[in-house]
């Protein structure tokens, strides 16, 4: 600790409650990571690359298959044995690497009396039908209790664990559990605690973006044999050298060199703590691109739009009104309302509200996003968090959140979906008919226009079409439309090659995942076909950011097998898009 910030702890600041934006904040931010008992455990952990361990394939295939065809995976078989020594395993497998065939067999394993298997409620019923077809050739568990972890995080669920007393817990898509105040994770915590003797594995294929998503996982699997701090500050000092998202100054790496090859950089210290995690017994790491049957093309398509949605954006942009006047539903995100104009629509109130009820809203709205933007400044993310702010006095408004909390409730404003141009979702109707692929929307409002234009179905909530079921069941040889959010994990839908992103989701999860349900094991296309429909620039900031967050995750050692990286990536450079003339692509 620099002689400066000694003083100021001193004299009773104390760094965990100084906020980081603030200038005492700063003083003790410009200290690196120290060398503290919690790291000297932790550079202390023997190390191994399980890949290079006696494999245990032949041994434990013999022991599942019922077939004489079949074979586990190496880290299939790696996973079993890690499991079998250690009674706990952190599975991170690439998409399509394997997983489901590791929780159906670990019960068996274990001789579980009382396995319980937690997952998204989306997802279990998938789960089962895999079960079913893995009992074909594997000596699988037929005794599962399934449970979704939302109902796990419930007040009715509070005491599940306790009343069902399970002796095996695994949960697959394990960054369900990446909060840990989350009710899900405190319940598996306690429950850890109460009866030690419990054996928890945790699978996923993406594992959090930062340290303090993950960490705690870790803590509750391997107790002091976790690769990641345990104390609170020392967490708190590591997030603050090497996460992805660091708000304000980031600090000095320090200690953290020495878990790699020596290199200062963030990229050296990120690899050197990827890798510290990686070769902990306990973790089984298996990121490689083998468990890809096909390479990925990934481009992108400009949908030209008529004059008037130029028009449309830049009132958009500049005032956030239409034209008219009318307001946007939306009060503080201008790129999701610029998103929307993009694929044709605009949620709107009507009738025009009021000149004072909008002033006033535009006004606290124009407010709340200057705060929020001034990152360095304020540290502030959220709208909630700018009203908290103003009401303890720690930001002045000038008396505009009293004005509007005065005015809102003179008006109540009426909500509709109004298209003004249909130019995108027509070409993603005649892309359907002719490539036969998969359409991904973002936005319900888009896929439901589609499914209205083409008479095909739209598999949205729970991945079902309320005509056709869900879409793993759906046989017919058409295109599809699919939402992003409840078909981006756990569905095999290769079977289709080639993918069509309208509004593309901005999460490197998200998108790497959705990617991933057609560029996986299974796929017989020699190429998966990803393009992205580009009708403003917020469509474009949107991929390629997912990309940096992707190459940032790399870095980390923790997911070199992203699609975004395993890729022929062909979409529009920044000088291309720079050239493009219009309000649309101007910022």
């Amino acid at each position: 600790m620099s002689i400066l910030a000694a003083l100021l702890e001193q004299a009773g600041h104390d760094p965990k409650n100084t906020p980081k934006h603030s200038t005492l904040g700063r003083v003790f931010l410009s200290d690196p990571v120290r060398e503290t008992a919690d790291f000297a455990r932790i550079a202390a952990l023997p190390r191994r690359r399980w890949q290079d361990l006696d494999s245990q394939i032949d041994r434990l295939t013999a022991r599942f298959a019922r077939v004489p065809h079949v074979r586990l995976l190496e880290m299939q078989a790696a996973a079993l044995a890690e499991i079998e020594q250690l009674k706990t395993c952190n599975v991170v497998a690439s998409l399509g690497g394997g997983k489901t065939l590791v929780t159906a067999l670990v019960p068996v394993l274990l001789a579980s009396q009382t396995p319980l298997f937690l997952n998204y409620a989306r997802l279990l019923d998938k789960t089962v039908r895999e079960f079913r077809e893995l009992a074909a050739e594997w000596r699988i568990c037929h005794g599962y209790k399934f449970l979704s972890v939302e109902k796990l995080s419930t007040a009715s669920h509070a005491d599940y664990l306790e009343r069902l007393r399970p002796d095996l817990i695994v949960i697959d898509e394990g960054h369900s559990l990446a909060s840990p105040t989350g009710a899900r994770f405190r319940r598996l915590r306690r429950y850890k605690e109460a009866h030690p003797e419990v054996v928890i594995v945790v699978l996923t294929a993406t594992p959090g973006v930062d340290l303090d998503q993950y960490a705690h996982v870790q803590d509750l699997l391997l107790d002091d044999g976790s690769p990641c701090p345990r104390e609170p500050d020392v967490l708190r000092e590591w997030c603050e050298a090497m996460n992805v998202h660091v708000r304000g100054q980031r600090r000095p790496p320090g200690a953290l060199v020495r878990l790699g090859s020596g290199g200062a950089g963030l990229d050296d210290v990120r690899e050197g703590v990827g890798r510290r995690i990686e070769e902990t017994p306990g973790n089984i790491y298996s990121r490689s691109a083998e468990s890809i049957d096909c390479s990925i093309y990934i481009a992108d398509t400009r949908v030209e739009l008529p004059a008037s949605m130029d028009e449309l954006v830049s009132s958009a942009w500049h005032d956030l009104i239409l034209p008219d006047g009318r307001c946007f539903e939306e009060l503080y995100s201008k790129p999701l309302i610029i998103k929307q104009l993009g694929a044709g629509f605009a949620k709107v109130l009507d009738p025009i509200p009021p000149i004072e009820w909008r002033e006033a809203r535009s006004l606290w709205s124009s407010f709340v996003r200057a705060i929020v933007s001034n990152e360095e400044a304020f540290g502030l993310d959220t709208p909630a968090q700018v009203k908290a702010a103003v009401r303890r006095g720690e930001i002045d408004d000038g008396g505009l959140l009293d004005h509007w909390c005065e005015v809102e409730p003179t008006f109540t404003p009426c909500t509709k979906t109004e298209w003004f141009d249909l130019s995108v979702v027509q070409f993603a109707a005649l892309w359907l008919v002719q490539e036969r692929g998969l359409c991904w929307v973002s936005q319900p409002t888009v896929g439901r226009k589609l499914a209205e234009l083409t008479g095909l179905p739209f598999f949205h909530a729970n991945g079902v079409d309320p005509t056709h079921g869900s879409i793993e069941a759906y046989r017919a040889t058409t295109g599809a439309i699919v939402a992003v959010r409840p078909n981006m994990l756990g569905r095999n839908l290769q079977r289709w090659s080639k993918n069509l992103y309208i509004t593309p989701p901005p999460s490197p999860l998200e998108l790497d995942q959705s990617i991933g349900r057609t560029a996986r094991r299974g796929q017989r296309a020699p190429t998966v076909e990803v393009t992205f429909v580009l009708t403003v620039r917020e469509n474009w900031e949107s991929v390629t950011s997912a990309r940096v967050a992707a190459q940032a995750e790399r870095a980390l050692g923790k997911n070199e097998s992203s699609r975004l990286l395993l890729c022929d990536w062909c979409v529009s450079d920044l000088a291309t898009v720079n050239s493009w003339k219009g309000p649309r692509w101007k910022r």
